[in-house]
């Protein structure tokens, strides 16, 4: 019969349990806020690697370095990346994909255990979920344009407009962009 301290059975369960993630999103009023954060993200931290699903936001993100002499490399299409181009590095995911289960099978896949979500109001998805009718009471209440929200309630609140896409998604077909994959995928 095997007999184990305690602290050796908290270890192993430590070893080969599932670790938890940290998952920030910061969500800004209006998309040029959430290019500038990230800007001066890759000014702070070269090493910072932008994971993006979208041709259209790798080319909008990818604008915005270059306009600012940034280097480009550090930005990768999800479905192109490999592991390790982002291994040791902090990921800032510049979009959220239409289907939760998609990003959690790349967060898996990559190992990654922290990341930070990068969202604006004016989004398809977001919009798409009533993200306009909230714009103006988040400005009367004087939150100012470069500042994020973030709160686990937002984060909350996004996993929920994914899972309900994915209720509604038969057979996904790829796009170019997050209106056009909703526009192809999402039938309310």
């Amino acid at each position: 019969m095997l007999w184990f301290t305690f602290a050796e059975t908290v270890f192993m369960f430590q070893l080969f349990g599932r670790k938890e993630r940290k998952i920030t999103d910061k969500i800004w009023l209006h998309e040029k806020a959430k290019w500038d954060y990230c800007r001066q993200q890759h000014q702070k931290a070269q090493n910072t690697a932008f994971i993006v699903w979208f041709e259209e936001t790798y080319e909008k993100l990818t604008s915005v370095f270059t306009a600012n002499g940034l280097q480009t490399d550090n930005i990768f299409l999800a479905r192109q990346a490999a592991h390790y181009q982002v291994q040791n590095m902090p990921v800032i995911f510049a979009e959220h994909y239409p289907l939760h289960a998609k990003e959690e099978e790349f967060l898996e896949k990559f190992h990654l255990t922290s990341v930070t979500f990068c969202s604006s109001l004016d989004e398809p998805l977001l919009k798409h979920f009533g993200s306009d009718k909230i714009v103006t009471f988040i400005q009367q209440l004087g939150i100012k344009e470069n500042e994020p929200l973030e709160h686990k309630m937002i984060s909350s609140a996004i996993k929920n407009a994914q899972d309900k896409v994915a209720s509604k998604v038969t057979l996904e077909q790829m796009a170019k962009s997050q209106a056009d994959w909703l526009m192809r995928n999402f039938t309310a």
